[in-house]
């Protein structure tokens, strides 16, 4: 449970299911509705002429618009009593041509009365909203200087956001609410006049559409206060960040929660208006048929049929309105009950001071659904969507161990009130800390996180010791550690970790550390295990070690425990693309024929599913010709144990035991992607060259000469340039004579892409130029899955355009093209090593979209698109292609800076990442077997 009201904090117990507990809580919400009306009723009092000016005016808006369909009555009227048109006489024409006229003056007047209502409206909530302020700002003087001080910024958030909404709600509630619902009535009354059965028909549709409204008003004011008392602690947050080197990453973190609170009040203000309008056409059904019953028994005439249809016809749009504005009242009276309870001083002095007063931990705190809320990949992969819960006792030294780190930040953040906790709840004691106020937590919470580590004279263990002691100082009853061996060597990463465990530092009672690595645990009391975001194992140093020792022979057959002592080591791919299989596919033909070496293969080709992702592995690598024995499927790494696992994606596929983990990345494009923390969970980086060493340097996410990085470069390129690809024989493989320039189209599978705004065009202007052979080649693994555009784009097939399949490699087909048309792909940073021309298409929308992701890298700055020519329009792109190709050299010094800046060991980095498992990671190999592995890889 949320707590809306802070006084409420340190006495509240998580919500209860049952109906009295809601509707206790419902009425609760009433109250604080009424007190929070009264207060603005008193403060109108001032304002009230301006407020009846504007009131008059409604009700003339509401007359006016009652009036409106009177005039085409009458016109139904006369046309009807008229035998036929040929009879319509000049004097019924003056009549008709004066009843126009009539209508003309009424749309005036009521444009008029509209104008008066607004200004009228707008001048008494400008006024009370200033009132209001004024005393709410004289109301705060008298709370004490202390309390002042740490509450500045939800002070702020109250005296200048609140105020601001509560001014522009009401003057929206005014002008849509009130006046919308009294011409609903009106319409209602005038058609019991004309048929008592219509008129009760939309007098019960206006009843239950109010109730409606009433409700959804209800929720959205329980989320809208929950909400501003979380933008008042935002407000804090941001003006201690902004004293930080961190902030802008910092503001990042804190402000996501804005867009699901936006994204909850429009459902809600949607469900409501879908329901009005459901209501609202029942009731014209109903009306029409019972109006037509009365028109045949004599007691309507047709003219007051037309009448009912002519306001069944204006209603829609105030019905909508009604609904709509009406359920975002409750939005206007959040912000106004916030204000309203600070002219109480005495009563708010002494709720901050309470909040002042968090004592230490006595018992335990208590975690419940961490992260209930967040999307699965937030909560560490696959995870589940209902959170972790977590008890941590008074004085236990606790270690939580997650290969990912997310899920445990997930939990360390929401200890020291700095993480979303989504419907979860951090109970201290007796108190819901989500009422405590950011300073006094403080007090009692240190969080420690590393900051890099810079080359100088101290080592990296003794900087890190320095950066552990200044957090210790705090001396808080709670001490939090974020991967305090982040950077570390294992030897090191032991060290620390061992200090950490064997005793309290600086006297703090309660030690709570993340790793995601499993050195120097032995002296900690608890050790918590995480994986893809659930807890699998929670238990004693002792038993963690029993786990480890005996968990093999407990679960493993021994026909299966025979065959992994025998095959010595285990090596692991995992991925769910075809083409994070192909970056790891040369390295996997070395190590197949290693001696003493066992490699498999893992994942698949993924589908969203509610509780994660499955997998098909036989879809993914039934193409690659592998052994059957070597693909296992994700459900069986998930009991068995590996020394060795490559990944080239971010969120790896986790066999349940592994040695080391090695990422070998599957691109490097200008979006960076691969630049972010998700992305550290792993032993070692296989990095593609300088440019992407270079980035994850510059964010902290490893230092310079870091022992982690493995200088290798970018295997699946190599076949481009060593010699090895034919492409006279590629062209003939694609039904090519070679007498064309071959255009290769290769678009990047993000949403927005060039393929989904204007490729199509491209393709045909080419195609109607009939001077080149086009190569087609969709992403394998696009977000927007709406369209198969392997299957669409076939009718474009012919002679001189082939569509490749997405899942084929691109290698050949860049190394047989003569040109790349591209717009974010990585492929066309791979094409660079060819150095021929490249043009790519302007995708506003997906750079947008790459820039404001969260903890963006886009760059377009260092290389960007500089390597090539840039079609803004389909339109350009065939005067583009003609002058690349007649001038293939242009940009060519361009090109050439890119290849060296973004990739090491070109053609060679296959061989390099050999050298380096063989120097680090694999079994040695006698001298005939040295020989015998050099013949197999000549």
């Amino acid at each position: 449970m949320k707590i809306d009201d802070p006084q409420q904090a340190s006495t509240a117990a998580p919500e209860s299911r049952s109906v009295g507990t809601r509707l206790g809580r419902h009425v609760d919400l009433v109250g604080k509705i009424g007190n929070t009306i009264r207060g603005i009723v008193q403060l109108g009092r001032r304002h009230r002429a301006m407020f009846l000016k504007g009131a008059v005016a409604s009700i003339g808006i509401v007359a006016v618009r009652l009036a409106l369909p009177w005039p085409f009555h009458s016109v139904a009227a006369l046309i009807t009593d008229t035998d036929s048109t040929t009879g319509i006489t000049q004097h019924v024409s003056v009549q008709i041509l004066q009843l126009s006229l009539l209508f003309l003056v009424c749309v005036t007047i009521l444009g008029l009365l509209d104008y008066l209502a607004r200004l009228f409206f707008s001048r008494f909530s400008i006024a009370t909203t200033r009132d209001l302020r004024q005393k709410v700002f004289s109301s705060t003087l008298g709370i004490s200087p202390e309390s002042r001080k740490v509450a500045s910024g939800d002070l702020v958030s109250r005296l200048i956001g609140d105020a601001a909404r509560v001014k522009a709600g009401m003057q929206g509630f005014l002008l849509h609410v009130a006046t919308n619902g009294l011409l609903f009535i009106g319409v209602a009354v005038v058609l019991w006049s004309v048929d008592p059965r219509m008129g009760q028909l939309f007098a019960v549709a206006a009843l239950l559409i109010s109730l409606l409204t009433a409700w959804g008003a209800l929720h959205v004011f329980e989320i809208s206060l929950q909400h501003r008392y979380k933008e008042g602690k935002l407000a804090n947050k941001i003006y201690s960040s902004l004293k930080k080197p961190d902030s802008r990453s910092k503001l990042k973190r804190i402000n996501k929660s804005s867009g699901r609170y936006e994204a909850t009040l429009t459902r809600l203000q949607g469900r409501v208006t879908w329901a009005a309008h459901v209501v609202f056409g029942l009731a014209v059904v109903g009306s029409i048929w019972s109006g037509m019953q009365a028109v045949g028994e004599g007691t309507v005439s047709t003219g007051g049929l037309v009448l009912f249809m002519f306001y069944a016809l204006m209603m829609r749009g105030p019905i909508t309105r009604l609904a709509r504005q009406g359920t975002r009242t409750g939005k206007i009276l959040g912000p106004a009950y916030r204000l309203i309870q600070m002219l109480q001083p005495r009563e708010e002095a002494v709720e901050t001071e309470s909040v002042l007063r968090l004592r230490s931990l006595k018992k335990s705190l208590d975690l419940k659904g961490i992260g209930s809320k967040l999307p699965a990949d937030a909560n560490g992969g696959n995870g589940p969507r209902d959170g972790l819960d977590l008890t941590i006792r008074r004085g236990e030294r606790v270690a939580i161990v997650d290969r990912s780190g997310t899920a445990s930040a997930l939990l360390i953040e929401a200890i020291a009130g700095e993480g979303d906790v989504g419907d979860g709840s951090v109970t201290w004691d007796s108190a819901i800390l989500s009422g405590i106020n950011r300073s006094a937590l403080r007090n009692q919470v240190a969080l420690f996180r590393p900051n890099p580590l810079e080359e100088g004279a101290a080592t990296p263990l003794e900087q890190r010791f320095r950066q552990i002691a200044v957090a210790a100082r705090q001396r808080a009853s709670v001490q939090c550690f974020l991967d305090p061996g982040e950077g570390l060597s294992p030897r090191d990463v032991e060290l620390v970790m061992s200090t950490l465990s064997s005793r309290e530092i600086a006297g703090v009672p309660t030690t709570i550390v993340s790793t995601r690595q499993q050195h120097g645990l032995d002296g900690f009391d608890r050790i918590v295990h995480l994986e893809d975001g659930c807890v699998v194992f929670d238990g004693s140093c002792e038993d963690w070690r029993g786990m480890s020792s005996s968990s093999e022979s407990a679960t493993l057959p021994a026909q299966q425990r025979a065959a992994k002592q025998a095959s010595g080591m285990r090596i692991l791919f995992s991925g769910y693309a075809p083409v994070h299989f192909r970056c790891f596919q040369p390295l996997y033909e070395q190590l197949r024929n290693w001696p003493g070496v066992d490699v498999f293969v893992s994942g698949g080709l993924r589908t969203k599913i509610d509780d994660g992702y499955e997998y098909d592995e036989a879809a993914m690598y039934s193409g690659f010709g592998l052994p059957s024995e070597s693909i296992l499927s994700v459900d069986e790494i998930r009991e068995l144990d590996f020394d060795v696992q490559f990944s080239s994606h971010t969120k790896l596929i986790l066999p349940r035991r592994v040695e080391r983990r090695i990422q070998i990345f599957h691109g490097v494009s200008f979006r960076n992607k691969a630049v972010r923390p998700e992305n550290m969970g792993c032993d070692h980086y296989f990095v593609i060259g300088p440019y992407m060493l270079n980035r994850f340097v510059q964010t902290g996410l490893l230092r310079k000469n870091d022992p982690r990085v493995a200088k290798i470069g970018f295997m699946k390129t190599d076949p481009l340039v060593d010699g090895s690809l034919d492409k006279a024989e590629i062209l003939r493989s694609m039904g090519f004579d070679g007498t064309r320039p071959i255009i290769l189209y290769a678009p990047t599978g993000a949403k927005c892409n060039s393929l989904e705004t204007m490729g199509e065009d491209v393709i045909r202007r080419l195609m109607d130029i009939d001077e080149y052979d086009l190569l087609i080649k969709p992403h394998d693994h696009p977000k927007n899955k709406d369209v198969d555009w392997a299957t669409y784009l076939r009718r474009y097939e012919g002679a001189h355009c082939r569509i490749v399949q997405p899942c084929d490699d691109v290698i050949p087909m860049l190394h047989a093209a003569d040109l790349l048309i591209s717009d974010a792909s990585s492929v066309a940073n791979e094409f660079t090593l060819l150095d021929r021309p490249i043009v790519y298409l302007d995708t506003p929308e997906l750079l947008v979209q790459a820039r404001d992701a969260c903890r963006s890298m886009l760059d377009l700055d260092t290389w960007g698109r500089g390597g090539g020519l840039i079609a803004r329009d389909a339109s350009d792109v065939p005067a583009l292609v003609a002058e690349s190709l007649a001038d293939p050299m242009r940009l060519s010094l361009v090109r050439r800076r890119i290849a060296e800046n973004l990739f090491f060991n070109h053609g060679q980095a296959t061989r390099a990442a050999m050298n380096w498992l063989q120097a680090n990671i694999l079994p040695a190999r006698t001298t005939t077997e040295e020989s015998s592995h050099e013949l197999t890889a000549s």
